[in-house]
């Protein structure tokens, strides 16, 4: 054995050549028996002597046969070594003397292939002892380090074995959140941010948001076969193929589930900064479109978005990306559309309250485009499904009655989305079965139907948006809702009336909705009576209210009128035949009303609205500022929550720099003292060999003399 040792110190300065390959052949052979392996492992130098031929550039990537030999008789060695050998290992490898190197040297081949290495043993588990030493003894703090290193295949492959690691002694230990209580993630985040992010890396935190362990082939590096070339040829490689095997065949028959949602939030926080690095790559909004894709296919596995609504800030993931180009705010709300969706066929929806919590949009202009889409998806596609499951449409309806209950809580009073809400009711309720319709009777949509039209009658609207919002409504059924007196619904809808003068569909909705919808009530008459105070409109309006003629060309365009409706009474026609015969006496009246002659009697009708109105308005203002309040003071409460949470973990943040880099130089004086070991063994050997050099000569030179 110390013939051996002497062969290992003296090729440690020996500068390698190719002809030094048949040595480390037949040493590979001899290596293969596992007695000899243990033996040269547990009496030699030579597993150190191999990591320094590595470490030190001895022996270069671009010496292929003879650096892929040294790498597979390191490799051998991995699954054998022992806990003291473990540390001795990362000292050598995870220290500052090292990363310093990796920053100058363009040769980073071999830290990136031992790596990878390491990292299948780890997930084989072939020796236990070496996930147990990265964690028990914080060398997983030195592999945080290393993501600093200016290389970015480095970093990529080191946010791999990170990775690895995390997941792997999660699995063994069954400790699903150790490494978010350990501040793991937090500081991996701070990590990666502070440097370039890569395509490649955002691709590694993604897949490993749903790795399971199970899946070998992400621990290889990028751009390179030799690892797995190597692996495939070593005692591993039946492990690897079997697990290879499975994951295949479980990614033929499953979707792919979340196993990490901490890992996933951290790809939506790096991926917005990603820029296009390379030429050779796609450029970063077509990446990140490719990628928001898959991951938009992986949520037809519905446990994912079950496991998202449960236990992530998901909106705050998609708001990241919200200044990014057009195409990919389309794809972001096409996916929060279909987590809304699937949510909302459970009995208990969770999307309202991650709407609440929500903290991030200080205008509300995110939640207002995702409530907008999807009431307008629901306006294009009404029908619901009926074979979905026995009880999806009274899910379905039960949550978008809480969504429409509980608007103005979420986003404040937004009279568009109003709009829209009650749109959403009309198409459901005409384009679904009467077991529906019965549904939402049941549910107080319609109820709530007509709250939403005399709410939204008290703004501004512009006049062919009304036009569209009031068709199909029956006022019949809204003048009679306790709401529309309270709220003098009537005065706002004369107002719109005067307002009307160059729309002529809103002003004949607005005719029959005074002259016939509300009319049935005497005392709705009375009041638009006393809004007008005029006997002329009156006339026209209620013609069987007794009033006295008057014989102008306006008097005469009201007889005319109550000349059509009783001459249409007697011949017993439809209203279309009413309509079609008042047609020129509306117009006739409508010329009438809006002509300069009635300035003076229009200015005194809006005066008169407006008195009715402005009580309504203080109330709607007082209620609109204790609705903002109470986002407000929920927005705040939420910011003050984040901000503590964020101090601690900047506080640990930083506490964990502090514990590495102090990490980090621990290994380099341990190594160095290595070092110093090595070559005091060097100059033991040559004084070793001198002394038997001298032995022998005088040896021979006494035996001489006698002679």
């Amino acid at each position: 054995m110390s013939t051996i040792n002497g062969m290992f110190y003296t090729l440690i300065n020996t500068p390698l050549q190719d002809q030094h390959y048949a040595f480390f052949e037949y040493l590979t052979r001899i290596l293969l028996h596992q007695e000899n392996l243990k033996i040269i492992k547990n009496e030699s130098i030579g597993f150190m002597f191999f990591l320094d031929l590595l470490v030190n550039f001895k022996v270069k990537s671009s010496q292929n046969n003879l650096y892929i030999q040294v790498l597979s008789i390191f490799e051998r060695f991995v699954s054998k070594l022992s806990n003291e050998e473990i540390e001795l290992m990362l000292d050598l490898l995870l220290n500052n003397d090292n990363l310093k190197k990796l920053n100058q040297n363009n040769d980073t081949s071999y830290i990136i292939d031992v790596f990878s290495i390491l990292s299948i043993h780890i997930l084989l588990n072939t020796n236990p002892n070496l996930i147990e030493k990265i964690f028990s003894s914080q060398y997983i703090l030195n592999l945080f380090n290393f993501l600093d290193c200016k290389c970015h295949s480095v970093r990529e492959l080191f946010l791999k074995v990170i990775l690895a690691c995390l997941a792997t002694y999660s699995k063994q230990k069954k400790k699903d959140n150790y490494g978010k209580k350990l501040n793991f993630y937090n500081f991996l985040n701070k990590k990666l941010t502070q440097n370039k992010i890569t395509q490649n890396m955002c691709q590694t935190m993604f897949e490993f948001a749903f790795w399971d362990c199970n899946n070998p082939n992400i621990l290889y590096p990028h751009n390179t076969s030799v690892v797995s070339t190597l692996l495939n040829r070593s005692e591993q490689a039946d492990l690897i193929m079997n697990l290879s095997k499975s994951y295949i065949d479980q990614s033929r028959n499953n979707s792919r589930i979340i196993q990490n949602l901490d890992i996933l939030e951290i790809f939506f926080k790096i991926v917005q900064d990603l820029e296009n690095m390379e030429e050779k790559e796609k450029t970063a909004n077509i990446f990140r479109c490719e990628m928001l894709k898959i991951f938009e296919a992986y949520l037809d596995e519905k446990q994912n978005i079950n496991l998202m609504l449960e236990n992530a800030n998901f909106l705050h993931w998609f708001y990241l990306l919200k200044g990014k180009e057009e195409i990919e705010k389309e794809q972001i709300m096409h996916i929060i559309q279909k987590i809304i969706n699937e949510d909302f066929s459970k009995k208990q929806c969770k999307i309202l309250d991650q709407f609440k919590k929500f903290m991030f949009d200080d205008n509300n202009e995110f939640l207002f485009q995702i409530l907008k889409q999807f009431f307008q998806k629901l306006i294009q596609n009404p029908t619901l499904k009926e074979n979905f499951n026995n009880q999806y449409q009274q899910y379905f309806l039960k949550n978008f009655t809480l969504l429409v209950q509980n608007l103005d809580e979420l986003i404040g009073v937004n009279i568009q989305l109003k709009i829209l809400a009650l749109q959403c009711i009309n198409k459901l309720a005409s384009k679904n079965s009467g077991q529906i319709r019965l549904i939402m009777k049941n549910l107080s949509l319609f109820d709530i139907r007509d709250v939403l039209v005399i709410t939204i009658l008290q703004y501004d609207i512009q006049t062919d948006i009304l036009v569209n919002l009031l068709e199909g409504i029956s006022f019949e059924t809204v003048a009679n809702h306790q709401l529309f007196a309270e709220k003098h619904t009537l005065a706002s809808i004369v107002k719109f009336f005067l307002e009307s003068k160059e729309n002529f569909a809103l002003q004949m909705m607005i005719i029959k909705i005074l002259k016939h919808d509300v009319a049935i009530n005497e005392e709705n008459q009375k009041y638009v009576t006393k809004l007008f105070d005029n006997n002329k409109i009156t006339q026209f309006f209620y013609p069987q209210q007794k009033k006295k003629a008057n014989q102008s060309s306006f008097a005469k365009c009201l007889h005319s009128n109550q000349y059509n409706q009783q001459n249409s009474s007697s011949n017993n026609e439809d209203e279309e035949g009413v309509n079609r015969k008042q047609g020129v006496s509306f117009e006739e009246f409508l010329n009438e009303f809006y002509s300069n002659t009635w300035i003076d009697d229009r200015k005194q009708i809006l005066l008169r609205i407006n008195i009715c109105l402005v009580p309504v308005k203080i109330e709607n203002q007082n209620y609109e500022n204790k609705i903002n309040g109470k986002i407000q003071s929920r927005k705040q409460k939420l910011i003050q929550q984040f901000q503590q949470e964020q101090a601690l973990v900047q506080k640990k943040n930083t506490e964990q720099e502090l514990d590495s880099n102090t990490k980090l130089i621990k290994a380099a004086e341990k190594n160095r003292n290595f070092q110093n070991k090595i070559n005091e063994g060097i100059e033991k050997k040559l004084s070793e060999g001198e002394i038997s050099f001298l032995n022998i000569h005088l040896g021979d030179c006494s035996q001489n003399n006698t002679l």
